[in-house]
């Protein structure tokens, strides 16, 4: 039997069991869920011997544990000690180009010495951009998660153009990448056209709906996402306040983490504060879902998400989805209308969208069912074949890593 392959993974995530490990000085709530949903399908895999790496906040020092079979360490990336972000009016992480994660990121690279690094997200510089000094050393696979670079609000933030320089270097840099929808392969070639690609749907999985799942509705439409602007949570206020001139009851239920009191503001300046439920952040996504399923439409007018799990989830629940035609998604629609788009940015057409289907209880159940089937075809992979997808990924990255050495 061979040896298995050493791999590191460069990424950032948190759930339960991290914060049960690490103690932070301040509760985190949970992101990037499909990190653990991944790392969980190579639980026990004699393939692969993987150790994680990841930045987490509120936290000092290196804190090194394992949990069935995986090694993880997480460190502090921001302040020392303190382990919290830097404050916006002085960036240290940003004007140092990062070098103390760099620092960090090559010393535990030293000491573990991997056959394959794996960096999941070009996009998150104060992680990502750790991967820049290691390309000519180590076999590095890139799993696209989104781009930075098509952010709509890119022009009005310095430190976002920053992060979309070190996104741009390391996918003009690096030399395997992992893909999912064919936009994203597409994307990454006109970036670097010798880039190879390998198919992994990282983020790929079925949402188990409970049978007991009351689908009562007590709102016309969800909003659940990291709640901020590049996911359009302003468009959808918009799109709410034009519609309530037509139906003065019109009710918003939004779901998420985010600081939201800028967006409260603003619907207080609509006239929609009394449409709109702030739920908050839900610890559990089974939470989540039975709250979202209250719902008779779901909602995501993002900017630039790839592949949102918003989307895909709404479509295994059975709620018919309306989106902006961004990045990836119209794929969805590639064999027919599965969820209703509409151009980017355009939040009247959402509007008129939005009041199409509520006026439309066949239109809904329509899309519902066509989301659920799409949504069974296009995202149910296999976690054996996810895993086989992977390991394949690994094989390229060392042989290519191999044929430049030569």
């Amino acid at each position: 039997m061979m040896n298995p392959i050493k791999v590191l993974w460069l990424c950032h995530f948190s759930d339960s069991e991290v914060l049960s490990q690490l103690h932070p000085l301040h509760y985190v709530n949970e992101f990037a869920p499909w990190i653990p949903q991944t790392l969980h399908i190579l639980e026990g895999d004699q393939r692969f011997e993987i150790y994680v790496f990841s930045p987490h906040p509120f936290i000092s020092g290196i804190h090194k544990f394992e949990m069935r079979g995986i090694h993880y360490c997480f460190y502090n990336p921001y302040i020392p000690i303190l382990g919290v972000p830097w404050p916006y009016f002085f960036k240290w992480d940003y004007i140092s180009d990062f070098r103390k994660n760099k620092r960090i990121t090559s010393r535990y690279v030293r000491e573990i010495n991997p056959d394959v690094i794996h960096l999941f997200g070009a996009e998150n510089a104060y992680y990502s951009s750790t991967i820049l000094p290691l390309l000519p050393s180590f076999p590095t696979i890139v799993s696209i998660q989104g781009f930075i670079s098509n952010s709509n609000f890119l022009k009005h933030h310095s430190i976002a153009k920053q992060g979309s320089r070190i996104e741009q270097n390391i996918i003009s840099r690096a030399h395997v990448f992992t893909y999912s929808q064919e936009k994203t392969y597409q994307d990454v070639k006109k970036i670097n056209p010798n880039a190879v690609l390998t198919w992994f749907n990282y983020s790929s999985y079925k949402v188990s709906v409970p049978p007991d799942l009351d689908y009562t509705k007590q709102y016309d439409l969800v909003f659940f996402a990291r709640i901020c602007r590049d996911k359009g949570i302003v468009d959808l206020l918009r799109a709410v306040a034009i519609i309530k001139h037509y139906k003065q009851d019109i009710s918003l239920c939004v779901i998420g983490s985010g600081n939201i009191s800028e967006f409260i503001k603003i619907a207080v300046e609509l006239g929609i504060s009394q449409n709109v439920k702030w739920i908050g952040f839900l610890p559990s996504l089974d939470e989540v879902h039975k709250a979202v399923v209250k719902a008779r439409i779901s909602v995501l007018p993002t900017y630039n998400d790839i592949m949102p799990g918003t989307i895909k989830e709404s479509m295994f629940l059975g709620i018919p989805v309306v989106a902006y035609a961004t990045d990836s998604i119209p794929e969805i629609n590639s064999e027919g209308e599965v969820i209703a788009l509409v151009p980017k940015g355009d939040y009247y057409a959402l509007s008129f969208k939005i009041m199409q289907l509520l006026n439309d209880e066949f239109y809904m159940r329509e899309l519902a069912a066509r989301g659920k089937l799409r949504a069974s075809l296009m995202f149910d992979e296999s976690n054996s074949k996810r895993a086989n997808d992977l390991c394949k990924g690994y094989m390229i990255a060392l042989n290519e890593f191999s044929n430049d050495k030569d």
